[in-house]
């Protein structure tokens, strides 16, 4: 399908994005709800969502004339396919004012899962994806240690709910990171989450409540 983005490929741009934040690079694909670009290291798969404006940006000698073909060319027209594709990859997320890395184990509608060392178990909602930047299919970010066996081993036998409420929901009773790795990080106990509302409660016993649609991250330790 057609779309307005798509004279800006193999353009260098400036997308400014949402929270005061930019990427700068080559235009290789554009979808309905996807810009793809190439910043001259890595691809940068950012969701429409969150670009609030696009401008030609200036070449200067150090450009490159042409930026190579992305990994997923001819699988990315949509985030769907995108996420589909990356399932298994390791990848590198901005999520609100946060970077998260892991292994991507599950896909889900409104939400992803991804492995880390010390989140085997990541959830992230879908809509506070400003972008995602894919590792080769290869790539090791752990060399001996094995992290990406155990990713594989962990996806085998998870089972995330259908929806990112339903696992904020799976959550309750048990103790619970959220936002995790932001300045709105939240610990505690998950006492009740439903009709768009969260009950967390901290050591003191004390209780405080947020809006579901402002949860960016969901983290369960195993007990």
């Amino acid at each position: 399908m057609e779309t307005p983005w798509k004279k800006w490929i193999g353009m260098r741009v400036s997308a400014d994005m949402t929270g005061k934040r930019s990427v700068e690079g080559i235009v290789i694909e554009a979808g309905a709800d996807l810009l793809v670009m190439h910043d001259g290291e890595r691809f940068v798969y950012m969701p429409l969502a969150h670009v609030q404006r696009v401008r030609e940006a200036p070449v200067g000698e150090e450009a490159e004339a042409q930026a190579p073909a992305p990994a997923y060319r001819g699988e990315v027209a949509s985030m769907e396919r995108m996420l589909k594709a990356a399932e298994g990859r390791y990848v590198e997320l901005q999520v609100g004012g946060s970077v998260l890395e892991g292994f991507v184990t599950a896909v889900r509608p409104d939400y992803l899962q991804i492995y880390t060392p010390l989140y085997p178990g990541l959830s992230i909602a879908l809509k506070h994806v400003k972008w995602l930047v894919p590792h080769p299919a290869a790539y090791d970010p752990y060399p001996g240690a094995a992290i990406g066996a155990s990713a594989k081993a962990v996806a085998g036998r998870q089972q995330p709910a259908e929806s990112f409420r339903e696992q904020v929901k799976l959550a309750e009773g048990r103790l619970a990171l959220i936002n995790v790795g932001g300045p709105a990080e939240i610990a505690g106990m998950v006492r009740q989450a439903g009709r768009g509302m969260v009950e967390i409660g901290d050591a003191g016993g004390e209780s405080a409540y947020y809006m579901l649609d402002h949860l960016k991250s969901l983290y369960v330790p195993v007990m």
